[in-house]
């Protein structure tokens, strides 16, 4: 599995955490299967990393957390597609465009992929921060949506700002949830479409699929 990124560590270091990612995946899952644990584990892109390369490479975003439960139900008809990216900053840039993709799928029954590259080009965040979903709201906004992925693609690196072609999503308003009010988050999700970030230390490197608690 390839991660897009490029990788400078020493091919033994590389190896030396691939097997114990695999000594501790066989050893969770043994757990799991025992109805001791509530995930399992897997081989990952992120397998031949140790946890120090881990965090050096995706630095946790501090933020409040709470014990407040997610929204029961969740409809799907403003999903967006999937998109691997090479680093936070883009990853947030992701997630932004594709509350654009899911808004304009709402609208028109049809998925457009829009643009990561741009948001990250043109915003004045770029690829490697910790992603700014205002400054990217607030790009979109004075923009008036984003160009499609196929007029400006993802090249998993900066470049200068160069978008061309027509542009979808136009929000009429984007909201930031304030932290801990339930029902706004809830009624947002009712109509969505919705960003979110999640924190993912290190224990992520190998989860596969379940509920980790």
């Amino acid at each position: 599995m390839k991660r897009g990124i490029k990788d400078d560590r020493p091919e033994p270091h590389r190896v030396l955490a691939y097997a114990r990612s695999l000594e501790e995946i066989q050893k969770h899952n043994e757990l799991y299967k025992q109805g001791k644990s509530t995930f399992l584990m897997g081989l990952t892109a992120m397998s031949d990393t140790t946890k120090e390369d881990f965090d050096e490479e995706f630095p946790a975003i501090k933020f409040n957390g709470t014990d407040n439960p997610v929204p029961p139900n969740l409809t799907e008809n403003a999903a967006s597609s999937v998109n691997w990216t090479c680093s936070q900053g883009a990853a947030a840039a992701s997630a932004t465009a594709g509350v654009l993709e899911g808004l304009h799928k709402a609208r028109t029954k049809k998925l457009k992929q829009l643009s990561i590259q741009e948001i990250l080009d043109c915003s004045g965040s770029g690829c490697g921060s910790a992603g700014d979903f205002k400054q990217y709201t607030d790009y979109i906004m004075s923009k008036k949506g984003l160009v499609t992925d196929n007029s400006y693609p993802y090249t998993r690196w900066n470049q200068a700002c160069s978008p061309s072609g027509k542009r979808f999503g136009n929000p009429t308003a984007m909201l930031r949830v304030p932290y801990c009010k339930e029902r706004l988050l809830k009624a947002l999700v009712a109509k969505g479409p919705v960003a979110a970030r999640v924190l993912a230390t290190s224990d992520f490197r190998n989860y596969r699929e379940g509920e980790k608690v």
